[in-house]
């Protein structure tokens, strides 16, 4: 995660190229190809028109508070694999009944969060004052079996309007087929 004057961007340290999602402050966010991997010799999405896969738009404000955008994963996601030096981690507990994810806060400037689900110490601040806040959560799922060590993963982007979620954002799930 990153700031740029008042607009706040998201990506994996290994995608960093490829696809971010762009939260501006216009209010029309987004999750596209960035303009560095279409103009490669391969690039994934039609090289005619808009790079975002997906758009929506931002949640409101709500006393001072704007839960932004969230990144989960469940167990059955994860996959072994080493840690980019550049990447924060939350830890993911070896339990199958568990969602793992960070949510990213936007607050006003005169609005702060503390406790220990903060990331780091610190927000970013934009431009306008407002504060950018990185928080780890923890969410209970009904009882499973585990499952074997996924093939891959597949992200899905979530959005309130299409799912009912209180913020966009992302759910990495496994993916074994056969």
């Amino acid at each position: 995660m990153w700031v740029h004057k008042d607009e706040i961007y998201v990506a994996g340290a290994d995608l960093v190229n490829t696809v971010k999602v762009s939260l501006h402050q216009s209010g029309r966010w987004r999750v596209g190809y960035t303009a560095e991997h279409m103009s490669g010799d391969n690039p994934l999405w039609p090289s005619t028109g808009d790079r975002a896969a997906w758009k929506f738009d931002a949640p409101p404000f709500v006393d001072g508070v704007q839960e932004a955008f969230v990144v989960a994963v469940v167990r059955s996601a994860a996959r072994p694999g080493t840690v980019d030096e550049r990447e924060q981690v939350v830890p993911i507990e070896d339990q199958w009944n568990r969602l793992t994810g960070v949510q990213i806060v936007v607050t006003e400037a005169d609005v702060s969060v503390a406790g220990e689900r903060l990331v780091f110490p610190e927000p970013l601040t934009l431009k306008n004052g407002r504060r950018v806040w990185l928080l780890s959560f923890y969410e209970d799922l009904p009882a499973r079996e585990p499952e074997p060590v996924p093939a891959g993963q597949v992200v899905r982007v979530l959005t309130p309007e299409k799912d009912g979620v209180s913020c966009p954002g992302y759910l990495l799930v496994g993916m074994n087929i056969g």
